[in-house]
C-alpha cells in the first residue's frame, strides 16, 4: 500500500522534505512554547538565552546572525529579556554586548533540562542511529546555505 498523499506524488522530493521539516518544527515549537508561556518567556527569547549560555558577551548582531533573524527583531526580544532581568547589556562604543544575569543563569539551569527532555521525547520515535543520520543530513544541507 502506498502511504503518499496526492500532493506528495506531484511534488519534488526536496520540496516535500522542506515542507515536512517546517511542519514538524511548527508543531514541536507550539507544544514546547506552552510551558514557557507560564514562565513569561517565548521560544525566540529562550533561543537567545540559549545562545548566551553557550557564548557570553555576544553582540546583538552576532545573536541575530546565529538565529537567522533581523537585528531589529533581536533588539525587541533583548529589551524584553533585559526588563525581565534575565540579561544585561554592556555598551562599548556603538555596540552592545549581551550577557546572562544571575537570574538568567538560574532560569536556564532550571528550564533547559525540562525543555530538552520534552524535545527528546518528541524524537523518541527514532533510534539513536536514525537521529545521528538525520542530524548529519541536516548539517550537510545547512552547510550548503
Amino acid at each position: 500500500m502506498n502511504n503518499k498523499t496526492s500532493t506528495e506524488t506531484s511534488r519534488n522530493l526536496a520540496v516535500l522534505i522542506w515542507l515536512r521539516t517546517i511542519r514538524i518544527t511548527q508543531k514541536i515549537s507550539r507544544m514546547a512554547e506552552q510551558p514557557l508561556k507560564e514562565l513569561n518567556v517565548t521560544g525566540p527569547q529562550l533561543s537567545i538565552l540559549n545562545q548566551l549560555a553557550a557564548s557570553e558577551g555576544m553582540s546583538q548582531q552576532d545573536i541575530a546572525k546565529r538565529l537567522a533573524v533581523t537585528k531589529g527583531n533581536v533588539s525587541q526580544l533583548i529589551d524584553k529579556l533585559e526588563e525581565a532581568g534575565y540579561i544585561r547589556k554592556k555598551k562599548e562604543g556603538r555596540s552592545s554586548f549581551i550577557s546572562l544575569s544571575d537570574p538568567g543563569r538560574r532560569f536556564i539551569a532550571s528550564t533547559i533540562p525540562e525543555h530538552d527532555q520534552f524535545i527528546e521525547e518528541k524524537f523518541s520515535v527514532l533510534t539513536e542511529l536514525e537521529k545521528e543520520e538525520l542530524l548529519r543530513l541536516l548539517r550537510k544541507v545547512d552547510q550548503s546555505l
